[in-house]
């Protein structure tokens, strides 16, 4: 499953680096974000999906992480 947000990003031509200048979230984070992996409090979210113009929604955002995280469980239990 592609993330929304790297697909938003690839759709518009915008590397992560690029992405995160001047805004108040790292490369790291949104580095974690894509991989699912990490914990980022609401505020981040937020800022992350107010840089989308909230094309990619806080609920598409964590929606996304459930998604990740419950992959990851699923493959460490087999």
């Amino acid at each position: 499953m592609k993330h929304p947000l790297r697909a938003w990003l690839k759709s518009r031509d915008i590397s992560v680096t690029a992405f995160c200048e001047g805004r108040p979230f790292s490369y790291p984070t949104v580095y974690k974000l894509l991989k699912g992996e990490g914990t980022f409090s609401v505020d981040t979210l937020i800022e992350i999906a107010a840089a989308t113009d909230d094309d990619v929604s806080v609920s598409t955002l964590v929606d996304t992480l459930r998604e990740q995280r419950q992959g990851a469980q699923s493959e460490a239990a087999a």
